[in-house]
């Protein structure tokens, strides 16, 4: 299992555009997959809570009009992306740039690492959650910020 959590410096990309990366990256691992179980239509949808728990000790909590979520239960592999900026205004991570946040889910045998998402030369196991990660890291031509990686039962930041 893993939980990882990115910031993304996504610059002048709309979110029409970061939405159409995503899919098309869940897409084309979809159709590769030799597995039955894994959906190849579409995977998305928005609403407006937090997977997870996230920060009980924050004074605020930040609040979103909606997140995405994508989800592909078969391969235990679901991720989040959402707003840096809350409707409030609230900023939940500080650095500069950081637009969106990916928050990453994935608990299957072969877990997703900061390792194999950051370096793409290394050879990765074939999970169909590792190989769609690893094509959204390489078809989002933009900065990813590394914040977190959390252990079993941490509350989200």
């Amino acid at each position: 299992m893993s939980q990882l959590e990115y910031g993304l410096k996504t610059g002048n990309l709309t979110e029409k555009e970061i939405i159409k990366i995503f899919e098309k990256a869940l897409n084309k691992c979809a159709r590769e997959s030799q597995n039955p179980c894994i959906s190849k239509g579409r995977k998305k949808m928005k609403k407006n809570t937090c997977h997870g728990i996230c920060n009980p000790d924050a004074v605020i909590q930040p609040e979103y009009d909606y997140r995405y979520y994508f989800n592909h239960s078969a391969c235990q592999l679901f991720f989040e992306l959402y707003p840096n900026t809350d409707k409030n205004g609230l900023v939940k991570f500080s650095e500069e740039g950081i637009i969106w946040n990916l928050y990453i889910f994935n608990f299957d045998d072969n877990p997703v690492t900061k390792e194999l998402l950051e370096n793409l030369e290394i050879d990765a196991p074939e999970s169909f959650g590792i190989k769609a990660l690893r094509e959204i890291f390489r078809t989002l031509e933009c900065e990813k910020v590394f914040i977190k990686e959390y252990t079993i039962g941490e509350n989200r930041l």
